[in-house]
């Protein structure tokens, strides 16, 4: 009698650990690597995108926008726009010291926003722009600080994620 109790037992354990192992498998493929190639694919942006998936496919390229020759263009903090060429990231805004709407001020104060600039082939560049201050040149672009979004309230402080600041945007070839 104790041999039949040991030998369901052992029987038990048996089955138990088979589940456990055939039920982690995900039809066989839990075990193999994938390796793809180290080619990579030319984005309109300049950008360069490798393969990566179970599938080995190239990445999907950064959306990009399509200006006429010059034109606005509003983002949020964190946000990134890739034109031809060129990819702008809005950082932070480094100062904003604008002179609130419930307050009268000597001075209008300014807007300090930080970017990167970018081609996918070179170093990043980072650069502070001042709002209504000078273009910042970079590729075939100028690029301005001409709005910022909410306004200043004297009693109340500005989060980071309610900025949209808005950017002009010149190509400079443009006639």
């Amino acid at each position: 009698m104790r041999n039949t109790i040991i030998a369901v037992v052992a029987v038990a354990i048996i089955g138990v650990g088979a589940y456990f192992y055939y039920s982690n498998k995900k039809d066989g493929a839990s075990n193999q690597i994938i390796a793809c190639t180290m080619e990579a694919k030319m984005c309109p942006d300049g950008s360069a995108v490798g393969r990566s998936g179970p599938n080995c496919e190239f990445a999907k390229c950064p959306e990009y926008i399509t200006l006429p020759a010059s034109g606005n263009v509003t983002m949020s903090l964190g946000e990134s726009i890739s034109l031809i060429n060129m990819k702008l990231t809005l950082n932070s805004i480094k100062e904003d010291s604008r002179c609130p709407s419930d307050v009268t001020c000597v001075w209008v104060g300014r807007v300090v926003a930080n970017i990167t600039l970018s081609d996918g082939f070179d170093t990043p560049v980072e650069r502070d722009i001042v709002l209504s201050g000078a273009k910042e040149g970079f590729n075939n672009y100028f690029v301005s600080l001409v709005g910022v979004m909410p306004g200043t309230i004297s009693t109340k402080t500005i989060s980071p994620s309610e900025y949209r600041v808005t950017f002009h945007i010149d190509e400079l070839d443009a006639k």
